[in-house]
This record gives structure tokens, sequence and C-alpha cells, in this order.
């Protein structure tokens, strides 16, 4: 499993509604399913996210700040 890490400030100033963690297509993952997939035996490789696939997370992040 491959997810990229785009920092905890979208997890804080979303209130929560996002996460810091992605898989590489999008889908929200936590913290709590990376413990319970490596308990489990399943290799994840977490990286930082570039600064392209940042983009989308930070006009998601900019929508929810705006709508409150």
């Amino acid at each position: 499993m491959e997810l990229i890490f785009i920092g905890k400030k979208f997890y804080f100033e979303s209130s929560t509604r996002m996460s810091s963690i992605y898989t590489i297509d999008g889908q929200r993952y936590d913290w709590g399913f990376v413990q319970r997939d490596l308990s489990q035996g399943k290799s994840i490789h977490i990286r930082p996210a570039t600064e392209k696939e940042l983009i989308p997370y930070a006009k998601r992040l900019a929508t929810i700040i705006r709508k409150g």
C-alpha cells in the first residue's frame, strides 16, 4: 500500500474533516488504518506528497474553511 502524507495542518484546519494521509488515488486514510494494516502484516509505504499532489487537497481545505 502506498500512501501520501499531505501534512497535519489539513487535519487540524479542516476540523478533522480531512486526514493527513491519503492513498495515492485520493482515498482518505488515517493512522488507525495504518496500525490495523501493519498489525495484519501488510506493508505500507508513506511518502510526502508532491507539490502537484497537494493542489486538490489545498483546494478542498480552502472550501471547507470558507464554508465553515
